[in-house]
This record gives structure tokens, C-alpha cells and sequence, in this order.
């Protein structure tokens, strides 16, 4: 019964992870690592408290806690309902003030200056006129009049898109409007691997302040490529192992990953720009963007910009590492030396031996396109692709990014973008600097929606000590009061933990007594019948 039950367990997993889609997005992971560390939390406090109880009877006197072993039985479970109730109580102030923020960001209803199709540009889809450009268009009407004499820098925004997530998209268009580009009109890039239909384009385009262009991205740019084996390739995706993971069993995921690690570069269009923004749907920006970033860049000499870092699912990328090795390996060149003024310590703990996961997350990235079109990094992911880990595994553009970028590039050619609020999913920034945030209208609560400086699946504060970032007065400040927090945190853990203890230790004297009495009464008895 126990076999079958585990049997149709299994079927039902496997039913439900098919029926997932591929706009499943990181929260699922980072929820999933969430309930299991719960899990493992409780398991070790239980193993914690086991290990008290039987100190106790071993009668080792540095286990016990006379404050606790005087209390009554009632005293000690108000003690512990009252840190119940403080526990709860946090937890669901940090909630609300985690939704305050969220609504508050979203803003008014989708407004926008109406485009006559009369006016479109058509670039007709023939293979000898362009077939990777599909649509350009630009505002009749400027939104803001300053953008017209405002010197922009030669760069888009770039988004890869379906034409499923179009209200998702709009919800960041609006948000990127408003906040920055209504007062700069960069252009805004479009790339899907199917045409894009008329309603997203007429949707699109009405919120977009610049030159809007929509690309089609080339057959041979999102397929399999000859060396690799469409058969295997299945036969991973649909084993068990990815069944639980995010994007494990997708295979657009895969040719996305594939196709913004080694081609989005290469697109006509994108060959036009210095510079691109990459932004996604269902992404929030809190507060304005003061300054130009590709202005910041330009100016300062940086190649790549981000705001969020965190650590990847090791069971993804399992070989990523040692084939990256070898590939630096082969060019004779110690990208782990002292003498190399890069990010390697990002990347690696340990001189290069393993790779510690961290990584720009690349849904918002903004970078120069030189440090692309060069012969070590086309070198490395061709070779990455020669080794089949995009359908093999589950290889992503972020750590393939994170990890030449940190070894190839200086220091300084790296930034971190502490001044623009931005959200994905769980992972959420927000400036520090009260004056800042009044000044940009920021909609978000520095101390509950800083995820990359509250969570420990975060690198930001690993990049700010190895990559020399600008700490604010506030920083410092603000980590003191999150090393307070986890110092009570754990204060009331502990006690918690030993009232508890010393509850079940109550609760098993009891029954040791019981286990007694009636062992003294059954002898008793037995005493009595050899009498008589």
C-alpha cells in the first residue's frame, strides 16, 4: 500500500511539473528553498531539544536553566504563546508594509499618446529585405518636450518578449516611462522568435516615448544545433531530477538562456547601439532614475552595470565550472592572480577552485555591447555550447555573464547601481538615503524592501566588500540595525527553543512516573496473586 501510495505520489509530482508553464518565475525557487530550510530548521530544533532532555537525565548541569526550571507549567506556556504572538505579529507587519510598497509602485492606469498606423514604417518580411525586422516605429508627439534636445548616447532599452506576456510588459512600460525615459526617449528594442501580433505592437508603441523596433530573431539563433542530441536533450528534461526545479523541463527556457548568452548581441538591430538596458516584464522600478545610466557608463568608462546579485541552483549548472576552467585554462592566463585587478573573489572563495555561485542577476543588466563582440568571450560561450550544457543541464545567461565578466573585466569596470530601486520576483532594492528617496519619489520601505542586504541567498554586500562600492553613512548604519534584529531574532529563538525543551522534559517525567507507577502496580499485583 506504502509503494503504491509513493508510486501515485510520484505520477501526481510528475502531472503537476507538466502542467507548469514556462512564466513560472524565481519565486518559485526561492519559496521552495524557503520551505526547506523551514523544514531543516524544525529537524535540528527537535534533534536540539532530544539532546537537551537526555543531558537532563544524564544529570549535566550546564544544561540546566534554573529561571526556566522554576517556572509553573502555565507560566511557561504563556511564555511561549507570547513569542508566538510576537513572532506572528513581525512577521505580518513586514507583509504589510511589503504590500504598501507593492501597491503604491504600480502607479496610475496606463496612459499614453495614441499612433496613427497610417504613420507606421513597414519593413516588409522577405528573406532579401530584412527578415529580422518586423516592425519601426516612432511618436507622432513627444511626451516630454526636453527629450528633443537632450544629447542621448548611441543606446536602447532591450526587451525579449512573447506576445502572451504583453500586459506584463506594459505594466513595466509604464513604469520605465515614468520613472525615466519619458525624459530621455531612448529607443525601445522588441526581439521574440515569432512575429510580434498587432496588439502588442499597437500597445507597446503608445506608451513608448522614443523610436520603438521590433525584431524577429533568426531560425538558426533559437533551434538545436547540429552536435546536439534533440533526443537526449528530452530524455533530461523530462527525467525526474528537473521535475522540481524551475524552468527544469522547458526547453524555451533553454534556447532563451542559450540565446542571451551567445546571440542577442548579433542581431541587426541590437549591431546599432554602444549600449543596451535589458528589462523584462513583471519587473518594478520604485523610485525615478535621476541620471542617465548610459550617460554614468559612457562617462566613467564602465562595461557592466547591475543591481541585484545572488546565487544560482548549484543542480543547474553542475558543470559549468569545470568546463569554464577549462576553456581560461586554454588561454594561458591566471584570471585568479593577485596581480589581476578584477572581480575573481566575486565568483570564487577559494583561488578558483569552485565556484561559489554568485551572479549578476541579468534580467536587469545595463553593459556595454564591446564586451561581447570580442574574440575571448565569443571564444568561451561557443565553447560552453560545443559542450551541450544549455539542453544538457540547465545553463543560464546570468552566471555565464557573472563569470567571464568578473574574470575579464577591471574592477571598475563594474557597477553596482545602488541608487535604482528594482524588483523581480522576491529579490527588491531600495536606497538608504532619505534626502535620495524623497528627491526621487520612491514608493519603497528601506528597511523591509532590501532584500539584497536582509537575505543570505544574496551576493550585493559580498560585491560591496570585494568591489569597492560606495558605502553611504547609511550603510553602515542600516547593517548595524540587521545585526541587531538577527541578534534578537535569535535571542527569542533560543528562548523559545528552551522553553520548549524544558516542556518536553516536564511532559517525558511525566510519563516516566506513570511508566513507574503502573510497573510498581502491576508488581504489586502480581504480589498479591502468589499470596493468595
Amino acid at each position: 500500500v506504502v509503494a503504491e501510495k509513493e508510486t501515485a505520489e510520484v505520477k501526481e509530482e510528475n502531472e503537476e511539473s507538466k502542467e507548469s508553464n514556462d512564466n513560472d518565475n524565481d519565486n518559485d525557487t526561492i519559496e521552495e528553498t524557503k520551505s526547506n530550510k523551514e523544514l531543516s530548521d524544525k529537524y535540528q530544533e527537535e534533534a536540539e531539544i532530544e539532546n537537551y532532555i537526555e543531558k537532563v537525565y544524564n544529570e549535566d548541569p550546564d544544561t540546566f536553566n534554573e529561571d526556566i526550571s522554576n517556572l509553573t507549567d502555565e507560566e511557561i506556556a504563556a511564555q511561549l504563546k507570547n513569542i508566538k504572538e510576537k513572532q506572528k505579529n513581525d512577521e505580518l507587519l513586514n507583509k504589510q508594509q511589503q504590500s504598501i510598497s507593492k501597491i503604491s509602485s504600480q502607479g496610475d492606469n496606463v496612459e499614453g499618446t495614441l499612433i496613427d498606423n497610417e504613420d507606421r514604417i513597414r519593413k516588409d518580411i522577405t528573406p532579401d529585405n530584412k527578415p529580422w525586422s518586423q516592425y519601426e516605429l516612432e511618436r507622432i508627439i513627444n511626451i516630454n518636450e526636453t527629450n528633443i534636445s537632450y544629447k542621448r548616447q548611441n543606446a536602447t532599452l532591450f526587451t525579449l518578449c512573447r506576445n502572451s506576456e504583453l500586459y506584463s510588459m506594459l505594466k513595466t512600460i509604464h513604469q520605465v516611462e515614468s520613472r525615466f525615459n519619458n525624459k530621455f526617449g531612448y529607443d525601445w528594442v522588441f526581439l521574440n522568435d515569432e512575429p510580434f501580433s498587432e496588439e502588442f505592437i499597437n500597445l507597446t508603441s503608445n506608451m513608448i516615448s522614443g523610436k520603438v523596433r521590433y525584431g524577429l530573431i533568426p531560425r538558426e539563433h533559437w533551434s538545436y544545433p547540429d552536435y546536439i542530441d534533440e533526443d537526449k536533450a528530452k530524455e533530461v528534461r523530462e527525467s525526474r531530477k528537473w521535475a522540481s526545479i524551475t524552468y527544469g523541463t522547458s526547453e524555451s527556457y533553454r534556447h532563451m538562456c542559450r540565446f542571451n548568452s551567445m546571440f542577442f548581441y548579433k542581431h541587426p538591430i541590437m549591431r546599432e547601439y554602444e549600449y543596451y538596458w535589458r528589462i523584462e516584464p513583471d519587473v518594478n522600478f520604485h523610485c525615478d532614475i535621476m541620471e542617465d545610466p548610459f550617460k554614468f557608463l559612457k562617462n566613467e568608462g564602465i562595461k557592466y552595470g547591475f543591481t541585484i546579485s545572488m546565487r544560482e541552483l548549484h543542480n543547474t549548472i553542475e558543470t559549468l565550472w569545470e568546463t569554464s576552467k577549462k576553456y581560461f585554462n586554454s588561454l594561458n592566463k591566471d584570471y585568479f592572480s593577485k596581480e589581476v585587478d578584477n572581480l575573481s573573489e566575486f565568483i570564487s572563495d577559494d583561488n578558483g577552485e569552485t565556484y561559489n555561485l554568485c551572479h549578476y542577476w541579468s534580467n536587469f543588466e545595463i553593459a556595454s555591447l564591446s564586451i561581447y563582440n570580442n574574440e575571448i568571450y565569443e571564444g568561451y560561450v561557443n565553447y560552453l555550447d560545443k559542450a551541450g550544457g544549455f539542453f544538457y543541464e540547465r545553463w543560464g545567461d546570468a552566471p555565464i555573464h557573472s563569470i567571464i565578466f568578473s574574470l575579464i573585466l577591471r574592477k571598475d569596470e563594474i557597477h553596482l547601481f545602488q541608487d535604482i530601486s528594482y524588483e523581480h520576483t522576491v529579490g527588491i532594492t531600495c536606497p538608504l538615503k532619505d534626502s535620495f528617496r524623497q528627491n526621487a519619489k520612491c514608493t519603497c520601505n528601506p528597511i523591509t524592501d532590501n532584500w539584497v542586504l536582509r537575505s543570505e541567498s544574496s551576493c550585493n554586500i559580498k560585491f560591496i566588500d570585494i568591489g569597492g562600492a560606495n558605502k553611504e553613512p547609511e550603510y553602515e548604519e542600516y547593517m548595524r540595525k540587521i545585526q541587531e534584529e538577527q541578534i534578537a531574532k535569535n535571542r527569542l529563538r533560543e528562548e523559545q527553543k528552551q522553553l520548549r525543551a524544558e516542556t518536553a522534559r516536564r511532559q517525558a517525567e511525566t510519563r516516566r512516573k506513570k511508566a513507574e507507577e503502573r510497573r510498581k502496580a502491576r508488581l504489586a499485583k502480581q504480589t498479591a496473586n502468589k499470596g493468595v
